[in-house]
């Protein structure tokens, strides 16, 4: 994760990238989470410091976190048998004489020239798939039984409709994600919090920064719409997200909108799963605060449809209407009313 380009290798960083990829697929226990191990009674507190753990080592740049995040959002789809990301790339300059050699053009100029997999976008425009196969479904499965009230939402949601159906995941990562993907990098995540929150520094952590803490989100969205099939994914993946999601919100109209657009499809995309694998029964019935939490879900939701109304409904808009129908289906079956 930390070697350098020495001698301007052509395709560095993009082999870089597969082979973490590779490494995290083919030894996800191992080189995923944060492991504490004790193979020698003499070395009870030997600790090894695997991807996750990396990512919030403050000695690495954002573009080494960049490559962390998307090598663990392809390894976990590689591992659900899920389609490959898949990226254009970016266009070649129409004068190329203009161009510096390769490797000083990457160094100095950037995103720009980085491959598919390790643009600045690649997980947005996955997250942005999964939202869209979310709204598809939400629509889809809506529409019939809406009350008048809720249609402003649904041409919200029908609008941005234009994906198939996700592909069921499989293989074996629903035995993996909860306790070598998401939970370590939520519980660690929460860990940097505390630490920051705790810190007499006025430096704002480079994690929580609106760029990166929105990769952070979409990250965590690939791998838990990976993860829907997961025994744990009901009971403690879906109630462990949304609590992490509702603690990173701001006030309605301030937040970063990068961020806010990723906050929005989390929570999308998790709720889509809830309400398909059981209607929002295990949350609801059986998650301590779980009613309490989809009600903060859905007054959030509310605030920030409202003001992208205002302002003209964007990918935070769509979602939070794509949010809403989905809270509004699990409150119409198990409180028996609906209503804004």
């Amino acid at each position: 994760m930390g070697l350098q380009d020495q001698f301007e290798l052509e395709g560095f960083d993009q082999a870089k990238q597969q082979i973490l990829t590779a490494l995290l697929a083919s030894c996800p226990s191992k080189v995923a989470p944060y492991v504490v191990a004790s193979p020698l009674a003499s070395h009870a507190n030997v600790i090894h410091r695997a991807v996750i753990e990396q990512y919030f080592v403050q000695q690495y740049s954002t573009a080494q976190r960049y490559t962390m995040l998307t090598s663990l959002a392809l390894a976990a789809r590689e591992l659900a048998l899920l389609p490959a990301l898949t990226l254009q790339a970016p266009a070649a300059d129409t004068f190329p004489s203009k161009r510096l050699p390769p490797a000083l053009h990457h160094r100095l100029v950037g995103p720009a020239t980085l491959s598919p997999s390790l643009a600045p976008g690649a997980l947005e425009s996955l997250t942005a798939s999964l939202t869209s196969a979310a709204l598809s479904s939400t629509k889809s499965e809506t529409e019939a039984s809406l009350p008048l009230a809720s249609r402003t939402k649904l041409l919200s949601v029908r609008r941005f409709v234009s994906a198939p159906a996700p592909t069921e995941s499989g293989g074996t990562f629903p035995t993996l994600a909860a306790s070598t993907f998401v939970l370590p990098l939520i519980n660690r995540f929460w860990l940097h919090l505390r630490d920051t929150s705790t810190s007499h520094s006025s430096d704002v952590s480079a994690l929580l920064a609106p760029l990166t803490l929105s990769k952070f989100l979409s990250t965590l969205s690939i791998l838990l719409h990976a993860a829907r099939h997961a025994p744990e994914f009901l009971h403690v993946l879906v109630p462990e997200t949304i609590e992490l999601v509702l603690s990173l919100r701001g006030p309605a109209g301030e937040g970063d909108p990068v961020v806010l657009e990723s906050e929005m499809e989390i929570l999308l995309v998790v709720m889509d799963a809830m309400v398909e694998a059981d209607g929002g029964d295990a949350l609801v019935r059986r998650v301590e605060r779980g009613g309490e939490m989809l009600g903060e879900v859905r007054e959030w939701a509310e605030d920030v449809f409202v003001e992208e109304e205002r302002v003209g409904v964007g990918r935070a808009g769509r979602a939070a209407a794509g949010v809403l129908l989905r809270v509004e289906e699990v409150e119409r079956r198990w409180r028996g009313k609906v209503g804004w």
